[in-house]
């Protein structure tokens, strides 16, 4: 099967889409990078909120940030099909998903103005 750029990116999100429940299930509610309905607005008023206890009780502060710049491209994929799997997701799921990494190019178009 050979999936055109147009092809691969409908059914890249239509996977996504199928995925997000679990995905919501059994992410924390702390993390909001790719969360529907978490913004960055939310998690600056989470610290600012903690700063506020903090000064309130006179008590200690650690804050840890992190930022996992390209972290996925950097994870094994058998890693990533493994967590899938543990969270339930059927093997012929995970198999579109190797799929759309296995099968994956990309091209470059160039035209000449006029």
């Amino acid at each position: 099967m050979t999936l055109l750029n147009s092809d691969y990116k409908i059914l890249a999100r239509i996977l996504a889409h199928l995925l997000r429940p679990v995905l919501e299930e059994h992410l924390r509610t702390s993390q909001f990078c790719s969360i529907p309905g978490n913004s960055i607005i939310e998690a600056v008023s989470t610290v600012r909120e903690a700063v506020a206890q903090v000064e309130r009780t006179n008590s200690a502060l650690r804050v840890l940030k992190s930022d996992f710049q390209e972290a996925f491209d950097r994870l094994s994929h058998q890693y990533l099909f493994t967590i899938l799997k543990s969270y339930g997701i059927s093997p012929w799921f995970i198999e579109r998903i190797k799929y759309l990494y296995e099968k994956a190019t990309a091209s470059v178009q160039i035209r000449a103005p006029g």
